[in-house]
């Protein structure tokens, strides 16, 4: 098994699965916080202000808009707590499927691996 370019981590996940591999479960909690992740982003990027302060004339519209911005303040602030937790979540899917790749593999592969000349880096 390869991942393809073209596949989604979701399809990854899905492929794994279908195989019986232990690591099924951790690639699909990897594969859902890192597109929830994802597109968590791409909302929050994207997303618009919902209130202009200087297109209002009055004094009460003024305050309005001011407690539209603190209200977006607050919703930034969960985006991003939001977006933290599910990268904390796919850190911690990814260490245990490293742990559970490197105990079906043996130590002694590991070692070797780590030290392989071919796979060291300048």
């Amino acid at each position: 098994m390869s991942p393809k370019p073209q596949q989604t981590p979701l399809e990854l996940a899905s492929q794994t699965e279908r195989l019986g591999s232990d690591l099924g479960p951790l690639l699909w909690e990897l594969a859902a916080n890192v597109t929830a992740l994802r597109y968590s982003d791409a909302a929050s990027s994207s997303s618009g202000k919902l209130g202009d302060a200087e297109s209002v004339d009055n004094a009460e519209s003024v305050d309005n808009a001011e407690s539209v911005d603190n209200a977006q303040d607050v919703d930034d602030q969960s985006r991003r707590r939001y977006a933290n937790d599910l990268a904390l979540g796919a850190k911690e899917a990814s260490a245990r499927i490293v742990d559970l790749c490197h105990n079906l593999a043996g130590l002694r592969r590991v070692t070797l691996a780590a030290i392989d000349p071919r796979t060291l880096v300048d």
